[in-house]
């Protein structure tokens, strides 16, 4: 119902950003406001993207803090931030992820690339044999279409590790 709708729309929860508040749609959690120094802002420091995304994560119920999120996080040919979204939302120690899945709001947005990330509850942010499949399939799926996979950041409460900076998936 079209009320209801726009209450949970109103009572989105909050997440900051650099500073700023953005709203998340309960849908997609999709950024749907992002400040215009943040649109503006090249996304090519894995510091300030682990810090974003440990800032909506933040956001989240705590029972749902401790779950497996995986986004998507679509950019420009400027890298700027287009959009943001959980693309999957799994249990304490996995998440389901598929190329279709990453890629069909970048077909559908117009990004020029992608960087991903995903939160590991535990805490130890080393990447799993499973987060490096996926990353490799992701890296190969967006070949073919053209949408660059930047980095995958993988991150807890305690810290973050990107791929790209160690170079084990990435030609940098």
């Amino acid at each position: 119902n079209e009320g209801s709708l726009q209450t949970l729309e109103r009572n989105a929860p909050k997440a900051e950003l650099n500073g700023h508040k953005a709203e998340l749609n309960l849908h997609t959690m999709l950024i749907q406001e992002l400040p215009a120094e943040m649109r503006a802002k090249p996304m090519n420091n894995p510091q300030a993207l682990y810090a974003m995304m440990k800032s909506i994560l933040a956001s989240e119920d705590e029972i749902n803090r401790d779950k497996e999120h995986f986004w998507a996080i679509g950019l420009n040919t400027k890298l700027c931030i287009r959009y943001i979204e959980l693309v999957s939302l799994g249990i304490i120690d996995q998440t389901l992820v598929t190329p279709r899945e990453v890629f069909r709001r970048a077909i559908a947005e117009g990004a020029a690339s992608l960087i991903v990330a995903h939160n590991h509850p535990s805490g130890d942010v080393s990447p799993s044999a499973q987060d490096k499949s996926t990353t490799e399939k992701l890296i190969e799926s967006g070949k073919i279409l053209n949408i660059d996979v930047l980095d995958h950041i993988v991150f807890s409460a305690e810290g973050f590790h990107s791929m790209r900076e160690d170079g084990t998936l990435f030609n940098v």
